[in-house]
């Protein structure tokens, strides 16, 4: 099957959430699980975006207690980060993926 240019431009731009011109990395293994008929990439990007509230492209474990406030729970948090300090959003897709198939 081939596609035209039309096709082409409204698939990448269906690809770059951000707007940025580019599809990152991130992006792309959010659509990769979306087509696997999992969770919207969208929602995952959003998500990932506001559990990380510094902004640094990871999600801290200070990050996680703060949006879950008294929701916190320590044996998820140690699930989630599995003694590391901070999870990024290849990890945090896995640890979803993972989620999603208990």
């Amino acid at each position: 099957m081939k596609y035209g240019d039309v096709e082409v431009d409204n698939l990448f731009k269906g690809l770059d959430y951000d707007h940025s011109g580019q599809i990152h990395y991130k992006e792309f293994l959010a659509a990769a699980m979306e087509s696997q008929n999992m969770i919207t990439a969208e929602r995952l990007l959003e998500t990932f975006d506001r559990m990380d509230e510094d902004n640094s492209g990871r999600i801290s474990r200070e990050n996680l207690r703060s949006m879950l406030g008294k929701d916190w729970d320590e044996s998820a948090e140690e699930e989630m980060f599995q003694g590391k300090d901070g999870i990024d959003f290849d990890t945090f897709l896995k640890v979803v993926k993972e989620q999603a198939t208990k």
